[in-house]
């Protein structure tokens, strides 16, 4: 299938047309780094940053440019939001809601070079200038976490008339089939060596997901694919940090498939939003992502229960020979 893409990226915007096109998904061409950080402001407990698709040196630079705004947010101690946008004038995308969130929650610093927002035991820190620098350390030990570095950053549109396979999210039959779109944001985090990825919810697979391409698209897949029932976008990772994409459509994952040293996640449209969760082991850091997006009720309810094969069930048999079941208070 021959498929034709304009990528606006690293290397400003191109089209192309060849059998070796990349997924619409993903947008990493040329080799010259032109992305950088503009520039960046407070605006109360957010922190903004101008991210143009190339460097500005001059006003003719600002003319066919794609620039992306960058927000950073606290929304409870130990979590960073991030949201990603290229024209938020549209209709906002769904996003899930989010209990836990409040407001006034981290502190920001900006000097000349660069600026940064703490939140609880993490910080989020950009570089100003090229090339793009978005780095998430742990304050007690100054250990990166993660980041989003050079090329990671991409906006893309399919040229007019592409043919794209849709993939998983085109099933007319199921009638699951996700409206056709023209365009894409993804962003890419860094692997460190020997780190694994868990979670995204039910698979059918290995559990590590190194290696693997994923999509969040709960839909009834049939007997004879990966797809399953329950989907959940938020990957957890071997170095102590979560990452929780804030999408309740299509989220697509190249976790260490497309590039070995990243994990790689897009979705439709004009904006991108994730949050880092901290807590440097898995307990802490599932307990900081369901503080954020919620947990089950506990309350009291009747339960039935058949005590088969205990003497009370013996000698609670009815007329017919049948143990009766016995109802009892449990926790659900």
């Amino acid at each position: 299938m021959r498929r034709s893409l304009r990528i606006v990226d690293a290397a400003g915007s191109r089209s192309a047309s060849n059998e070796k096109a990349p997924s619409p998904l993903s947008g990493a061409w040329g080799s010259e780094e032109r992305r950088e950080t503009h520039d960046f402001w407070q605006d109360g407990n957010t922190l903004f940053a101008t991210v143009p698709t190339k460097n500005i040196t001059s006003r003719g630079d600002t003319l066919n440019c794609a620039i992306l705004t960058v927000a950073l947010h606290a929304p409870r101690p130990g979590v960073i939001g991030v949201r990603i946008v290229h024209h938020d004038g549209g209709p906002r995308k769904v996003s899930f809601d989010l209990p836990g969130a409040e407001d006034g929650h981290g502190s920001i610093s900006i000097d000349a070079t660069s600026a940064s927002l703490t939140s609880g035991d993490i910080t989020a820190t950009i570089l100003l200038g090229a090339p793009w620098s978005l780095t998430f350390t742990e304050n007690a030990t100054g250990r990166v976490l993660t980041s989003s570095g050079s090329k990671s950053l991409g906006y893309v549109r399919t040229a007019p008339g592409a043919v794209v396979d849709g993939g998983i999210t085109s099933q007319p039959g199921a009638e699951t089939s996700r409206p056709h779109t023209e365009t894409f944001i993804h962003e890419q985090l860094s692997l460190g060596v020997g780190e694994l990825i868990y979670g995204l919810g039910e698979r059918f697979g290995p559990l590590v997901k190194n290696g693997q391409s994923v999509d969040i698209w709960n839909a009834d897949g049939g007997t004879s694919s990966e797809l399953a029932y329950k989907n959940v976008p938020f990957y957890l990772s071997s170095r102590g940090y979560g990452i929780f994409v804030d999408n309740p459509g299509h989220v697509s994952y190249e976790i260490g498939s497309e590039a070995v040293e990243r994990v790689q996640f897009s979705v439709t449209g004009e904006s991108l939003e994730y949050f880092v969760v901290g807590g440097g082991t898995p307990a802490a850091v599932l307990q900081q992502y369901t503080a954020l997006t919620g947990r089950p009720a506990k309350r009291w309810c009747q339960s039935v229960e058949a005590t088969w094969g205990s003497p009370a069930s013996s000698r609670a048999k009815d007329s017919v020979g049948v143990r009766k079941p016995s109802r009892r208070r449990a926790g659900c």
